[in-house]
């Protein structure tokens, strides 16, 4: 739209609001102003002020005047991929060099529209990837890339409904794997591209993947309003598609939602609800439904409780671990929070080996530093120098950067000559976070957001 369009569509939304309230002249009264004050401001070219406009909302007693403005101008029924596409952040990275190649070959499949046909489906190892990149990160990436440009070699050029669909929900899976590697931009790209697909292919389900992907990266950019949109449309997608399992699991999405926007009770009052209907097989949200319950307890002070579902799920990480690392690391914090310490160095022991599997050198060596500084505190040289040998081997079998190699080098050494006292422990914490810093500068748009995956 226009701006002259935007402004238009904004008076009629507030002329629909006030008409539901009362008349005009009612309102122009109650503010003191002349009987015809509303009316006029209404017919003028320029329209009102937003200051005018709010006031004579809130005068008519509509609890939200703001959302004149949401309604008219941002609600879904506006292009949800410019929604997203304006949540961008601009990271300032290198676009990935697979996106580079194939955003053309996007636009040129877009432009060319769907056709009639037989395809063979590749849903099943969409999913079987999917799941992969809970584990494995790397490999998912690649065959993810070779399953997308393959499937477009094979349409040479036009393809069915079906095959547009599940081209769109594996870009929807490559997207979320970039969102947990921190490369927010080049998952914004991802779905951007990928949502006419999704459009052509005319499918409710294939609709509801694109907003509930699109939902947790709007988490990860702060919109949690727009995130919350983009689940419920989802979840009314997924109920025309008949899709059960998936409805269920978009509920616990809008707990996760709900989390995140400090709205602790709902989310509990949600996946309370839900749990008892995901099926025993379901360990993805089964165990994301338990992951949350803790951390709304934990943010409301219920520190029993937390622990409680913590363990619930890490028993429901199955083979996923991912999910299994991030659990364990969780338990560990609160374990030291509520005075736990043998409990959470077990904790901690357990989880980093995970994550040695799971994320980058720099990252990695972050979270170990969290791990000794619980050991400093307790005095155990024999645990510091175990953990010292290990992330040296880990960021050996990681490639980390030769700087980082470095410090864990020193703080090595500082351990076997027991000259590991405060300030030279102070010096090894600095140096990793510089080197973490220099290599989340240079490579990615930051560490991956150490969250329940899903999405």
């Amino acid at each position: 739209m226009t701006l002259e369009e935007d402004a238009r569509r904004v008076r009629a939304i507030n002329r629909m609001r006030l008409k539901k309230r009362g008349f005009n002249t009612e309102v122009s009264r109650r503010t003191g102003r002349r009987a015809k004050f509303w009316i006029d401001l209404d017919r003028h070219a320029k329209g009102m002020r937003t200051q005018e406009l709010l006031e004579s909302q809130e005068t008519s007693g509509n609890p939200l005047p703001q959302e004149v403005y949401h309604e008219a101008l941002f609600s879904l029924d506006t292009d949800p991929a410019a929604i997203l596409g304006y949540a961008r952040e601009f990271q300032k990275l290198k676009a990935d060099p697979f996106l580079a190649e194939l955003r053309p070959r996007l636009e040129a499949l877009t432009r060319s529209g769907a056709a009639s046909g037989e395809w063979p489906s590749l849903v099943e190892e969409i999913r079987r990837l999917d799941l992969l990149r809970r584990r494995d990160r790397p490999a998912a990436k690649e065959q993810l890339e070779e399953l997308i440009s393959g499937a477009i070699d094979r349409l040479n050029g036009r393809g069915p409904r079906r095959a547009l669909g599940e081209i769109s929900m594996a870009l929807g899976v490559l997207a979320a794997l970039q969102r947990l590697a921190g490369r927010r931009d080049d998952a914004v790209d991802l779905l951007v591209l990928s949502r006419p697909l999704a459009m052509l292919a005319k499918d409710p389900k294939v609709d509801a993947d694109w907003y509930q992907k699109a939902a947790y990266l709007l988490v990860d950019l702060s919109r949690l309003p727009r995130a919350e949109e983009f689940v419920l449309r989802a979840h009314l997608l997924y109920d025309v598609a008949g899709a059960r399992a998936e409805r269920l699991r978009a509920m616990v999405d809008l707990a996760f939602v709900l989390t995140h926007a400090d709205k602790h009770f709902d989310s509990i009052q949600i996946i309370e609800a839900v749990l008892p209907r995901l099926p025993a097989c379901d360990h993805e949200y089964r165990f994301g439904a338990f992951h949350l319950l803790a951390g709304n307890f934990q943010a409301l002070g219920d520190l029993r409780s937390a622990h409680k579902h913590l363990d619930s799920a890490i028993q429901a990480s199955d083979d996923d671990l991912l999910a299994r690392a991030y659990a364990l690391w969780r338990r560990a914090e609160l374990q030291v929070d509520t005075g736990d310490l043998v409990g959470a160095m077990a904790s901690y022991r357990e989880a980093l080996p995970l994550y040695a599997k799971l994320t980058g050198a720099a990252d990695l060596a972050k979270l170990a530093m969290e791990y000794a500084t619980l050991l400093m505190r307790q005095g155990c040289r024999p645990e510091l120098r175990a953990l010292a040998a290990d992330l040296s081997g880990w960021l050996e079998q990681l490639r980390g950067n030769l700087k980082l190699r470095i410090v864990i080098e020193d703080f090595q050494a500082l351990i076997a000559f027991d000259e590991l006292d405060e300030q030279a422990f102070g010096e090894i914490l600095a140096r990793v976070n510089a080197a973490k810093k220099q290599v989340r500068q240079s490579k990615t748009g930051g560490a991956p957001r150490l969250q329940p995956p899903g999405g």
